[in-house]
Parts: C-alpha cells; sequence; structure tokens
C-alpha cells in the first residue's frame, strides 16, 4: 500500500512538472508572434495617444509612409523582430506636445514620426527628428551640442578676457547616457594666468594652457569646469 502512495506521488509532480514546462513554452512562444501587423497597430495608437496628437493631430490626416523589418541584436539570447514605420500627419497648430497654456501659431503643420516597435514594445518614436515622443522633450543632435559648448567657451569671462582664438580646439567628445546628453573637451591657451574676468589684476605674462569639460544636456550647459579647479558656471574655485 504504502509503495503504491509512493508511486501515485511521484506521478501526480510529474505530471505538474510538465503542466508548468508546458505554459512556460505556450508563453514564450506568444511572446514571440507579435507580427507586423500587430506592431503597425502599436505604432499608430502610440501615435494617436501622444500629446501632439491628441493636443490638435488631425486624425484623416494619418497615413503609413514607410515600413521596415530587421532583426534586433539581443546578444544570442533570442533573435527578436524589429519593426520601424513611419508616419505623415497633420496638427492645426506650431509645437510639440500639450500645449494647452502656451501660444501656438494657428497654421497647419505636417509633421512625420517615425516609431520603432520590438515585442510589442515601442522602443524608439522620434518626430520631425528633433522630438522625442517617449521623454517628450527636444532632441539635441551631437553637432548642435557642440556647437553649444563651444558657444559657451568662447563667451566664458576667462576666454574672452584673453583667451587666443586660434588656439581653441575639441579634444574630446563622449555620448553620455541619457538622450540628448554629451561631454565635450576643449582646450585653447590664454595670454596671461588666471581665470575669469581679471581686469585690475596683476598678471603673470604667460602663455597658459586651459582644458575645459563642458557637459550639455538637451541643449542646456549643465556642467563646465575648467583645469579640475574652475566652476565655469559659477565663476568661481571648487572646494578643495
Amino acid at each position: 500500500m504504502r509503495l503504491i502512495l509512493i508511486a501515485i506521488t511521484l506521478a501526480l509532480a510529474m505530471t505538474g512538472l510538465l503542466l508548468v514546462a508546458g505554459c512556460g513554452s505556450s508563453d514564450t512562444d506568444a511572446s514571440e508572434e507579435v507580427t507586423l501587423e500587430e506592431s503597425q497597430s502599436i505604432a499608430r495608437d502610440f501615435l494617436v495617444s501622444s500629446p501632439t496628437f491628441k493636443f490638435d493631430g488631425v486624425p484623416e490626416s494619418v497615413k503609413l509612409i514607410a515600413s521596415s523589418e530587421s532583426t534586433k541584436d539581443t546578444k544570442g539570447v533570442t533573435s527578436l523582430l524589429q519593426y520601424a514605420f513611419t508616419y505623415g500627419f497633420k496638427c492645426l497648430h506650431a509645437g510639440y506636445g500639450d500645449r494647452s497654456e502656451q501660444i501656438v501659431a494657428e497654421v497647419e503643420t505636417p509633421h512625420t514620426a517615425q516609431i520603432v516597435v520590438t515585442d510589442g514594445r515601442v522602443i524608439s518614436a522620434m518626430m520631425d527628428e528633433k522630438w522625442d515622443m517617449l521623454t517628450q522633450a527636444m532632441y539635441f543632435t551631437q553637432e548642435e551640442s557642440q556647437r553649444v559648448a563651444e558657444d559657451f567657451v568662447r563667451n566664458s569671462p576667462t576666454f574672452m578676457f584673453d583667451g587666443i582664438a586660434e588656439s581653441l580646439e575639441l579634444t574630446e567628445a563622449v555620448t553620455l547616457r541619457c538622450p540628448s546628453c554629451w561631454q565635450f573637451v576643449f582646450e585653447f591657451e590664454s595670454s596671461q594666468a588666471g581665470y575669469g574676468d581679471r581686469t585690475g589684476q596683476m598678471l603673470a605674462q604667460v602663455i597658459t594652457p586651459h582644458k575645459a569639460v563642458i557637459t550639455v544636456e538637451n541643449g542646456d550647459v549643465k556642467s563646465a569646469i575648467m583645469d579640475g579647479r574652475w566652476d565655469m558656471l559659477s565663476q568661481k574655485f571648487l572646494a578643495e
């Protein structure tokens, strides 16, 4: 009798394991079966639900312009299909996002939205190559951010006082781990020692090299340190 009970218990346990394994396999298969049509529907729903479109988008203007399919690199774990859709549409006003409290130009404005869907999720969405629909913020390219950083250095009191214009050089550009974020390193020479506007100070007449590390996020300078000791934003030495 005892042996029979043990056998029944083992049989039930094996049945349970098979059921669990079967459920796991089904879930995995389902997650890999997001079709092109389903992905297109996800992309379109994302577009019409976006703040820009909800504010004043014209529903009948939405048109699929292009679509493409590729394989997303998942480091050899699973190959997922990645679908990219480009939609054209119009809004009744200029601008992006929810403009409820803004003064906006009442002009019909055409837009293009590029939306990428992987495994049923929108992983990238850019409007007019400048508005990030996921973060709801303007996207700044590296070139645009570099110009912001360089203008900041050129207009800084140290450089304006006695910086040698032809010596200014970009020596490094680093992409940071956030959207529209870069760090730029500029090197230049001044004709005298010191930092900031040194009008009225006794200065050593010596060519002085400088290194400025400028961090730009979404088109704004967030940090600017010269020679690891001078804060170019607050115009004072860093605390020791």
